[in-house]
Parts: structure tokens; C-alpha cells; sequence
């Protein structure tokens, strides 16, 4: 009967093996899975540590080279450190590099100094350090387990425990044994180091798949919850943006019905008021002139509550959303007609149309540019002398192709500090007219970018006071 004799060449390179293709293994596993640094911290301190035993068990054999000697110890002291910091790494806490090769530069200045001392010092200073690794291992690896709730992390700590019992053992063969302290040919210690260095080697590396694994469910159990959480938020989200998208159309529905009954009647009134004007105009007494003042009066009245009406729906209903416009090619002629019957009857005579005769038709909303030159020669009108002429002047641009409104009045002008925000919504000059809202101006901004034009202030000359607004809209392709 052949007996299999436990020598420490042979549970050298066993040992050795398991530390190096038990870390090639959790590589092919978990390449994809953990963080590649990490990872390669892991595999490249379980390596060394297999180095480091197979270089002390050939030592067993014939004396190692000094240089051998200190590389191999490095290795193991190096090996442990490594592992150590991986486990760190899993708690969120970066590798400090240069204080990892301090620390390995002491250690190996401690084993110098015991390497010529003796040598049971030299194995008990190796064996101590290992086992202080060890320990560190325990504890790094217990800590991650609480923090982590991780069961793998816990497991990996009751075997780096039962590793440092083996090693503390081994200590205390070192210190106080008869005949086994240095030799390891002999049952015991070669008993001690198997169970220790395969134990470590096996459930070491199995207990850092288990926490790598743990740690990527963790992680997609969090963004799965996440992701739960932000389609909740989106539906909810879509629900209250369809209650309001609701209540916005129940609000325009309303508002169209407001519109109707409160714009009918005033029709209806000034056309009375103009049916009795030509009338008071026609008849032949004293009192005719302060009669048809006082009809231009209440028509001017109708009209700029008509002007209010209409702005005030304009800016909810039509130029508050960004809406695709579909410009049509429209007369210009009629378009000025119908701008100037917009005007109280007093004020139209003021308007002096400067009109190019070769300019006759031009692509867009027709409803929309006549709100806008509406309120500019509404404005022009309202903020200047009651006896001075507003210019309406159209041309047309080649470069690029456009057609250009512009209204000259001469009032006190826009003072320069309104210039930059005379278009927003609900700015009003220092002499605003009583009912004005601050919208004319903003609606012709808001039209003109509908169009995909602009509006503009332009300087006067300084003898000639006044306002001076241009109104772009491009034309054909610059649309």
C-alpha cells in the first residue's frame, strides 16, 4: 500500500495553483460584471500570494538566493494588501497607492532586520504579518457584510477568521513547539498550512463573486426602482398635463362663447352709432356737429373695447403656443382697408399710406397681420399729437426677400429705457392710455415670430421727434 507523504513542495504548488486559477476564474466571471480595476486588484493580489508559496515551499528544499528570498516574501506581503484594498474598493473608498508601498517598504525593512537576526525570527515575522493580513481581511470584509447586507461578505470574513486562528496557531508552534518550529515536512504543520492556504484560496475568491454579484443586483434592484419611480412620475405627470390640456380647451371653448356675445352686440351698436351719425350728418341744425362729436366719441369707445377683445383673445388663444402658421397670398390693398376701418372714423384721416404700386399681394395670416398692424398704428395714433400725420409705409426687401412695415408717428417717441422690454407682455410706457393692457406691442412681436420675422426699433432724427417700428415678414423660402 502506497502512502501519499504531504511534503512542502507538494502543498506549495497545490496551494499555488488554487491561488492563481481560482483568481483567473473569478475574472472570466465577473469581467463584465465588476469594476475593472478592482477586479484586477483582486486577481493580481491572490497571484502574488500563490507566488510567494510556491517560492517558500521550493525554498524547503535547497536555500533560497537572498534576492529570491525578500521578492517572495514581498509578494506575499504585497498579495494580502492587495486583496485588502479590493475589499475597500467595495466599500467606496479609493486605493492610496503611495501609502500601500510605505507600509510594504516598512514591512520589508521589519523582515531584513529578522533575516539576520535568525531564522525562527524570520518565519515568525513572516508568519505575524501574514497573520495581521489576515485579520485585516476579517475585519474589512465583516464591515462590508454590515454595511452592504451582504451574506457573502459575511462568509468571506468567517473564513479569513478561521485563516488568522490557523496562522495564530502557527505562531504559537513557532514560539513554543519542540522539534516542528522551522521543519514543515512534518504532519502538523503540514496539516496547519493545507488547511490554511486552501481554505483562504477557495472560499476567499468564491465569497468576492458572491459580494460582486450581490452588489450588481443591489444596483439593479435600485434602478429598477428608479425607473419604477420615474414612470410613476411620468404617468402622473401625463395625467395632469391631460387634466390641463382639458381645462385649457373647456377655457378657449369659453372664451370663443364670450367673444361671440360680447363682439355681436358691440357690432351691432357701432353700426347704430354709424347709421345715426350719417343721419346727424345729414340733418341741417346747430346742434349736428356736437351731435356727430359725441358719436365719434362713443365709436371710439366701442372700438377700443373691440381692440382690448381682441388682443386679449389673440394673446390666449392664438399667441400663446407656438402654432404652425399657414401664410396664404393676400391683397395688401384690402389688407390697409381693412386696418384703417379698424380706426375711429376721427383718427383715419391722419393715416398717410405711402404704398410701392409695384407691391400688390404677399404670403400670411391675414387675421393675424391685421391684429398687428392694427396696434401699431393704434399705438402711432394713441402717442402722438392729435394733429400730426402717422406714415404707413410698405416696401418690399430682396435680401433676403421680405415684405416691410413700417409706422412713423411724431410723438414723444419710446424712451430708451423701454427699449429693451417695450415688446414683453404687460410692459406699458409712462403715459399709458387709460384700459391699455401692455399687449399691442407684444402682439406684434409674437406675430412677427410666428411668421419668422421681427419688429424693430429704428432711430430718428433728432429734429424729427417720434417712433419710428419696423415690421418684417419674410417672403417664399426665408419663411
Amino acid at each position: 500500500m502506497t502512502t501519499l507523504l504531504l511534503d512542502s513542495r507538494t502543498i506549495g504548488f497545490v496551494v499555488s495553483l488554487l491561488y492563481v486559477l481560482l483568481p483567473l476564474g473569478v475574472w472570466f466571471i465577473l469581467r463584465r460584471q465588476d469594476d475593472p480595476g478592482r477586479l484586477g486588484i483582486w486577481v493580481s493580489g491572490n497571484i502574488a500570494v500563490g507566488l510567494f508559496i510556491s517560492l517558500a515551499a521550493l525554498g524547503h528544499g535547497a536555500p533560497l538566493p537572498t534576492s529570491v528570498l525578500r521578492f517572495s516574501v514581498a509578494l506575499g506581503f504585497a498579495g494580502t494588501m492587495l486583496r485588502a484594498l479590493a475589499l475597500h474598493h467595495h466599500l467606496g473608498q479609493s486605493v492610496a497607492w503611495p501609502r500601500m508601498l510605505a507600509v510594504l517598504a516598512v514591512l520589508m525593512l521589519g523582515f531584513e532586520m529578522a533575516r539576520r537576526s535568525s531564522l525562527t525570527d524570520r518565519a515568525l515575522y513572516v508568519v505575524l504579518v501574514m497573520l495581521t493580513g489576515t485579520l485585516w481581511l476579517c475585519v474589512v470584509s465583516s464591515r462590508l457584510g454590515r454595511l452592504r447586507a451582504s451574506t457573502s461578505a459575511h462568509a468571506m470574513s468567517i473564513a479569513y477568521g478561521c485563516a488568522g486562528v490557523l496562522l495564530a496557531l502557527r505562531a504559537w508552534n513557532l514560539l513554543f513547539g519542540t522539534g516542528e518550529s522551522i521543519t514543515l515536512d512534518r504532519s502538523t504543520n503540514s496539516l496547519l498550512l493545507t488547511l490554511v492556504m486552501v481554505f483562504t484560496a477557495a472560499f476567499g475568491n468564491i465569497a468576492y463573486i458572491g459580494i460582486t454579484l450581490e452588489s450588481v443586483y443591489a444596483q439593479a434592484a435600485v434602478q429598477t426602482l428608479e425607473v419604477d419611480r420615474i414612470s410613476q412620475a411620468q404617468r402622473a405627470s401625463q395625467a395632469k398635463s391631460e387634466r390641463l390640456l382639458s381645462l385649457l380647451r373647456e377655457r378657449d371653448e369659453m372664451l370663443h362663447l364670450l367673444a361671440h356675445e360680447v363682439r355681436q352686440p358691440l357690432n351691432n351698436a357701432s353700426a347704430a352709432l354709424q347709421s345715426a351719425r350719417t343721419v346727424a350728418t345729414e340733418v341741417a341744425t346747430d346742434l349736428a356737429p356736437r351731435l356727430v362729436g359725441r358719436l365719434d366719441r362713443a365709436q371710439s369707445v366701442i372700438q377700443q373695447i373691440t381692440s382690448i377683445l381682441d388682443n386679449t383673445l389673440a394673446t390666449t388663444l392664438l399667441l400663446s403656443a407656438d402654432s404652425q402658421l399657414a401664410p396664404v397670398e393676400s391683397d395688401l390693398e384690402t389688407l390697409v382697408a381693412l386696418c384703417l376701418a379698424d380706426i375711429a372714423p376721427p383718427a383715419r384721416p391722419r393715416v398717410r399710406v405711402e404704398h410701392d404700386p409695384g407691391l400688390r399681394t404677399a404670403a400670411f395670416d391675414p387675421g393675424l397681420m391685421r391684429l398687428a398692424l392694427r396696434n401699431l398704428l393704434v399705438n402711432a395714433l394713441a402717442y402722438s399729437p392729435a394733429d400730426s400725420p402717422v406714415v404707413l409705409q410698405l416696401t418690399e426687401c430682396e435680401e433676403p426677400l421680405a415684405i416691410v412695415f413700417e409706422v412713423v408717428d411724431q410723438g414723444r417717441g419710446i424712451p430708451e429705457s423701454l427699449h429693451a422690454r417695450v415688446f414683453e407682455r404687460g410692459v406699458r410706457g409712462p403715459q399709458t392710455l387709460p384700459g391699455g393692457l401692455g399687449l399691442g406691442l407684444y402682439i406684434v412681436q409674437r406675430v412677427a415670430e410666428l411668421h419668422r420675422g421681427s419688429v424693430d426699433i429704428l432711430p430718428v432724427r433728432t429734429d424729427t421727434p417720434g417712433a419710428h417700428l419696423r415690421l418684417t415678414i419674410p417672403q417664399g423660402h426665408a419663411m
